[in-house]
Protein backbone atom coordinates (compact mmCIF):
# COMPACT_ATOMS: atom_id res chain seq x y z
CA UNK A 1 0.00 0.00 0.00
CA UNK A 2 2.87 2.20 -0.13
CA UNK A 3 2.11 5.45 -1.97
CA UNK A 4 -1.58 4.69 -1.46
CA UNK A 5 -4.08 7.22 0.64
CA UNK A 6 -6.35 4.17 1.04
CA UNK A 7 -6.23 0.49 1.37
CA UNK A 8 -7.80 -0.59 -1.27
CA UNK A 9 -5.83 -2.02 -4.85
CA UNK A 10 -8.31 0.51 -7.25
CA UNK A 11 -8.71 4.37 -7.88
CA UNK A 12 -11.76 5.90 -6.20
CA UNK A 13 -11.99 8.51 -8.18
CA UNK A 14 -13.86 5.86 -10.42
CA UNK A 15 -15.67 4.24 -7.95
CA UNK A 16 -19.16 3.25 -8.70
CA UNK A 17 -20.49 4.24 -5.43
CA UNK A 18 -18.74 7.40 -4.68
CA UNK A 19 -18.68 8.87 -0.94
CA UNK A 20 -21.07 11.48 -1.48
CA UNK A 21 -24.02 9.33 -2.62
CA UNK A 22 -22.92 7.38 0.96
CA UNK A 23 -23.58 10.50 3.44
CA UNK A 24 -23.37 8.23 6.87
CA UNK A 25 -19.85 7.05 5.86
CA UNK A 26 -16.80 8.59 7.77
CA UNK A 27 -13.04 7.88 8.54
CA UNK A 28 -11.03 6.67 11.17
CA UNK A 29 -7.33 7.50 12.18
CA UNK A 30 -4.65 5.16 13.97
CA UNK A 31 -1.95 6.61 15.85
CA UNK A 32 0.74 4.03 16.29
CA UNK A 33 3.65 4.65 18.56
CA UNK A 34 6.16 1.70 19.01
CA UNK A 35 7.80 1.71 22.09
CA UNK A 36 9.11 -2.23 22.22
CA UNK A 37 11.19 -2.66 20.71
CA UNK A 38 13.21 0.32 21.34
CA UNK A 39 14.83 0.78 17.70
CA UNK A 40 12.19 -0.27 15.07
CA UNK A 41 13.17 -1.63 12.06
CA UNK A 42 12.13 0.47 8.87
CA UNK A 43 12.40 -2.80 7.03
CA UNK A 44 9.71 -4.40 9.14
CA UNK A 45 5.92 -4.36 8.66
CA UNK A 46 3.46 -3.39 11.09
CA UNK A 47 0.01 -4.78 10.61
CA UNK A 48 -3.07 -2.39 11.90
CA UNK A 49 -6.25 -4.53 12.16
CA UNK A 50 -9.61 -3.33 12.66
CA UNK A 51 -12.10 -5.86 14.24
CA UNK A 52 -15.99 -5.55 14.77
CA UNK A 53 -15.23 -8.35 17.53
CA UNK A 54 -12.62 -8.54 20.26
CA UNK A 55 -9.67 -10.25 18.86
CA UNK A 56 -8.56 -11.43 22.31
CA UNK A 57 -10.67 -12.95 25.95
CA UNK A 58 -8.25 -11.78 28.75
CA UNK A 59 -4.84 -12.61 27.02
CA UNK A 60 -5.80 -15.34 24.60
CA UNK A 61 -5.69 -14.77 21.70
CA UNK A 62 -9.27 -15.24 19.68
CA UNK A 63 -7.81 -16.48 16.06
CA UNK A 64 -11.86 -16.97 15.04
CA UNK A 65 -12.65 -13.70 15.46
CA UNK A 66 -10.16 -12.55 12.57
CA UNK A 67 -13.23 -13.30 10.31
CA UNK A 68 -14.86 -10.00 11.47
CA UNK A 69 -11.94 -7.89 10.23
CA UNK A 70 -13.40 -4.75 9.07
CA UNK A 71 -10.22 -3.22 7.86
CA UNK A 72 -6.55 -4.01 8.13
CA UNK A 73 -3.23 -2.31 5.92
CA UNK A 74 0.49 -2.85 6.54
CA UNK A 75 2.34 -0.12 7.01
CA UNK A 76 6.72 0.37 6.98
CA UNK A 77 7.61 0.27 10.71
CA UNK A 78 8.23 3.43 12.11
CA UNK A 79 8.37 4.59 16.24
CA UNK A 80 5.26 6.97 15.11
CA UNK A 81 2.87 6.18 12.58
CA UNK A 82 -0.61 7.28 11.79
CA UNK A 83 -2.99 6.27 8.86
CA UNK A 84 -6.11 7.32 8.23
CA UNK A 85 -9.25 4.47 7.35
CA UNK A 86 -11.73 6.36 4.95
CA UNK A 87 -15.13 5.39 3.83
CA UNK A 88 -16.21 3.49 7.05
CA UNK A 89 -19.43 2.77 8.44
CA UNK A 90 -20.44 4.24 11.27
CA UNK A 91 -20.43 1.43 14.51
CA UNK A 92 -18.32 -0.06 17.36
CA UNK A 93 -14.56 -1.10 16.29
CA UNK A 94 -11.87 -3.00 17.90
CA UNK A 95 -8.26 -1.99 17.00
CA UNK A 96 -5.21 -4.22 17.34
CA UNK A 97 -1.60 -3.56 16.34
CA UNK A 98 1.35 -5.69 15.31
CA UNK A 99 5.22 -5.36 14.72
CA UNK A 100 5.84 -8.33 12.35
CA UNK A 101 9.12 -9.19 13.75
CA UNK A 102 9.59 -12.46 11.12
CA UNK A 103 7.52 -11.34 8.77
CA UNK A 104 4.59 -13.85 8.87
CA UNK A 105 1.91 -11.11 9.34
CA UNK A 106 0.43 -12.95 12.00
CA UNK A 107 0.54 -12.88 15.99
CA UNK A 108 3.18 -14.70 16.72
CA UNK A 109 6.24 -15.77 19.28
CA UNK A 110 8.55 -12.93 18.87
CA UNK A 111 6.27 -10.04 17.55
CA UNK A 112 5.37 -7.08 18.79
CA UNK A 113 1.44 -6.06 19.71
CA UNK A 114 -0.58 -3.45 22.08
CA UNK A 115 -0.37 -4.67 25.29
CA UNK A 116 -3.78 -2.68 25.97
CA UNK A 117 -5.25 -5.08 23.36
CA UNK A 118 -8.79 -4.26 21.70
CA UNK A 119 -8.49 -0.56 21.44
CA UNK A 120 -12.21 0.64 21.48
CA UNK A 121 -13.11 3.07 18.32
CA UNK A 122 -16.42 4.42 18.29
CA UNK A 123 -17.43 5.93 14.91
CA UNK A 124 -20.94 7.95 14.34
CA UNK A 125 -22.28 8.91 11.17
CA UNK A 126 -20.98 11.07 9.01
CA UNK A 127 -18.09 11.44 11.87
CA UNK A 128 -14.34 11.26 12.38
CA UNK A 129 -12.90 8.95 14.77
CA UNK A 130 -8.86 8.71 15.97
CA UNK A 131 -7.84 5.82 18.49
CA UNK A 132 -4.03 6.04 19.77
CA UNK A 133 -2.28 2.47 20.09
CA UNK A 134 1.36 1.57 21.87
CA UNK A 135 3.03 -1.30 20.50
CA UNK A 136 4.88 -2.35 23.57
CA UNK A 137 4.52 -6.09 24.33
CA UNK A 138 6.62 -8.92 22.99
CA UNK A 139 4.55 -11.92 22.26
CA UNK A 140 6.34 -14.98 24.92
Amino acid sequence: FAGLSEAVFYQNTCDPFPENEQPYLGNSTVNINISNPSSPDNSKKVLVIITTQPLFDGFSFQSGNLKYRSRYVLLNAETNLSYNFNYMHPGNYYVNTIYDSNGDLNFSSGDYINSNFDRPLNLSEEGSASVSVSIDFQIP
